[in-house]
């Protein structure tokens, strides 16, 4: 009696023996199968073939970086479906500010949330600064949105690194960002009699 495709797969009848003979129904079953388990090249997806059969594997090539952005670079981002913004790491006088908290170099650093309503805004540096001969800024400095214009204090100077313009046209938000500032600062406070501290600012 000659056996089913079943005998190759079913420990009760074993694989087929020399000489044994096949069915067309199996015969057709095993074309069938051959048929489902042909090798289709696709992108991505290297082969390789041998006595033993075909071996997939997934070639990962390297990304090739085509350019960074400049520091303090602001960008528009999303946090959970609310906008906001991200800043690419810079740094004040060597100093590396904070973003919600969290050090900036931090890549799971919360974004900074945008006002709600429309107006002028700005991404700054919150350069907090002790009296002198303390060094400037202070290592708690944080980047921030505020609204403009800024107001800078003895306890705190700002750098502006870009404007954020919020506009609702015809029902719908538009949001425009105007970049200030691309890269790290390099600064100085100077405090005369009872003046206002001032504070200076150029680029590394």
């Amino acid at each position: 009696m000659a056996r089913s495709i079943g005998g190759f797969n079913s420990s009760g009848y074993g694989s087929f023996a020399e000489g044994e003979p096949l069915s067309a129904r199996a015969l057709n079953r095993m074309a069938a199968g051959i048929d489902k388990a042909q090798t289709v090249f696709s992108q991505g997806i290297q082969f390789q073939t041998n006595n033993g059969g075909v071996a997939y594997n997934d070639v990962f090539s390297t990304p090739t970086v085509v350019g960074t952005l400049p520091p303090f670079t602001v960008y528009l981002t999303k946090s959970e479906d609310a906008d906001a913004v991200g800043v690419t790491v810079g740094t004040v006088n060597n100093v590396i500010p904070y973003i919600n908290g969290v050090l900036m170099t931090d890549p799971t650093y919360p974004p900074i949330l945008l006002p709600t309503g429309d107006g002028l805004y700005q991404i700054v540096v919150k350069c907090k600064a002790d009296p002198s001969p303390a060094s400037f800024p202070k290592l708690d400095s944080e980047i921030k949105v505020e609204t403009y214009p800024t107001t800078n204090t003895d306890d705190y100077g700002f750098i502006a690194l870009a404007n954020i313009i919020i506009t609702t046209v015809d029902g719908k938000k538009q949001i425009t960002v105007n970049q200030l500032v691309g890269g790290s600062q390099w600064g100085d406070r100077l405090k005369c009699g009872s003046n206002t501290a001032e504070y200076f600012f150029s680029m590394v």
